[in-house]
């Protein structure tokens, strides 16, 4: 018995001193110098773990990616709502860096809305903006000296009635005190040249707290320069430049020279023939306000395919009675043109290539706003002689300002007289696409007057088939247009703006 369990103890050991040698052998094998030439296990063969392989791992992963991008359009808006609202972001972020830029400097800051027609010269370009840039506010302007004066006319014709195409003009002087004088002057004043290209149509001098609006004469009293502005000599010989200026020009300003620079012992009565026409105020002190220059930093460039659309961009549309003959105050930056290609209304436009300009006030509010509204000379082939803006609007404004963002394709709008339409309901859905403020995908910009806020607004749905038919084509356009900002109105009215 006790043999028996002896030789079962000794098979025990004997085997447990096999496992552990043979743990040893395999060790001192894998330190072995030959170890590296055995062959290594493939990546891509199944792993004993149950692992996934490497080609299992890039089939996954290009399901995945398949799924996602056919998913991508179904979650996100169609093509043009898409760049709309991308145009409405960058356009966003770009007025409100302005509005930052006049707080933090302390000095009017503002945006430039370039016209295209400025790039391409072609007529229909100039209600279309593509390209945004910073513009700053130059120093203001009181003469090299405390010699320096203006003097003031009232530009009316013999019978002293202002010029029917021209209410308020006014000639603008400039002179200096000096003892010497100079001949059909007041005593002890003489001329001044002002600086070669200094200053042009569009700018706005300052008189007695009166802001009067310089035009440009189209040569008659010496012409632009390349530059579009006034040379050295303009005006001469007797250094006058036409301006438009307030209303009240009558009651404001005391007119006590004749033009032989004679004071008249009463003032004149403007209602009457002059007998030494004109007549002029004394020599007064001035503020010359120049237009904004551009910035070094880079301009904004509108997404492919999205567009600034002019011609339903600017302030509010007002229109006075229901006929046929009610009358439109225009807001927008680029008048509508409702013309149908013939020669003589292509000879006639109502555009022009001067950029539209939005200042920031130091406030952060909307110190002024200027554009054209005059008209460029252009061939019948559409492509512009000059420049010529015979009315400049530079001035605060009470109003909003609102930035229709739209498509590029659809700028100008075609005109269609909806009041007459006879299509089917996807026929009007389809017009109504090609017409910027008519679409649902456009959206608003708008910058508060008081506030300088910068929101975007979208586009209100419109039915221009049920527009007061008596109204004019540009009655029609502008309630069309107004229709289209109505949350716009819904908005400031919620926010208190």
């Amino acid at each position: 018995m006790q043999l028996r369990r002896n030789e079962k103890r000794d098979r025990h050991v004997f085997a447990q001193a096999m496992v552990e040698g043979s743990g040893c052998a395999r060790e001192k094998a894998s330190q072995s110098p030959f170890s590296s030439l055995a062959p290594r296990r493939s990546p891509l063969a199944p792993s004993a773990a149950g692992g996934m392989t490497l080609v299992e791992l890039l089939v996954v992963m290009v399901i995945i990616t398949t799924l996602v991008a056919a998913a991508i359009p179904l979650l996100s808006p169609p093509g043009d709502e898409r760049v709309i609202r991308e145009a409405a972001r960058g356009v966003n972020t770009f007025l409100a860096g302005a509005q930052s830029r006049a707080i933090e400097t302390g000095r009017p800051f503002g945006v430039a809305l370039k016209k295209l027609s400025q790039d391409t010269g072609r007529l229909e370009d100039s209600a279309v903006c593509l390209e945004m840039y910073y513009v700053q506010q130059p120093a203001p302007y009181s003469g090299f000296d405390d010699a320096a004066r203006v003097r003031i006319a009232l530009d009316v014709d013999n019978s002293g009635a202002f010029y029917a195409n021209q209410p308020y003009q006014v000639r603008i002087q400039f002179v200096r005190l000096e003892s010497s004088g100079a001949a059909n002057l007041p005593s002890g004043v003489s001329y001044e040249i002002m600086p070669d290209s200094f200053f042009g149509p569009g700018d706005v001098i300052v008189i007695d707290g009166a802001e009067f609006v310089f035009i440009d004469d189209n040569g008659n009293e010496g012409g632009l320069d390349s530059r579009g502005r006034y040379p050295a000599t303009a005006g001469f010989p007797d250094g006058t430049l036409l301006a438009r200026g307030p209303t009240n020009i009558h009651s404001a300003f005391s007119f006590v020279y004749d033009n032989q620079g004679v004071r008249v012992s009463v003032p004149p009565n403007p209602s009457l023939p002059p007998l030494e026409y004109p007549y002029w105020t004394e020599p007064l002190r001035f503020k010359l306000l120049r237009q904004p220059a551009p910035t070094s930093n880079q301009p904004y460039q509108l997404p492919t395919g999205a567009a600034i659309d002019l011609r339903a961009s600017g302030f509010t549309v007002r229109i006075a009675g229901n006929a046929t003959n009610a009358t439109v105050t225009n807001g927008e930056f680029a008048k509508p043109d409702l013309d149908t290609g013939t020669a003589s209304q292509v000879n006639n436009p109502i555009e022009n290539n001067n950029p539209v300009y939005l200042m920031f006030s130091p406030e952060g509010s909307v110190e002024r706003v200027t554009y054209d509204l005059g008209a460029s000379a252009w061939d019948t082939s559409g492509v512009p002689i000059n420049n010529y803006s015979a009315n400049p609007f530079s001035e605060p404004v009470t109003d909003n300002v609102h930035l229709l963002i739209g498509m590029r394709e659809n700028s100008p709008a075609p005109w269609v007289d909806f009041t007459a339409f006879t299509g089917t309901e996807q026929d009007l859905a389809s017009a109504k696409a090609k017409i910027n403020w008519l679409n649902l995908n456009s959206e608003w910009v708008v910058i508060g007057a008081q506030t300088g806020a910068v929101t975007t607004v979208p586009n209100a749905a419109v039915n221009p088939t049920a527009i007061n038919s008596s109204l004019s084509p540009l009655a029609r356009r502008a309630t069309e247009i107004n229709a289209a900002r109505a949350l716009v109105r819904e908005s400031a009215k919620a926010g208190g703006r």
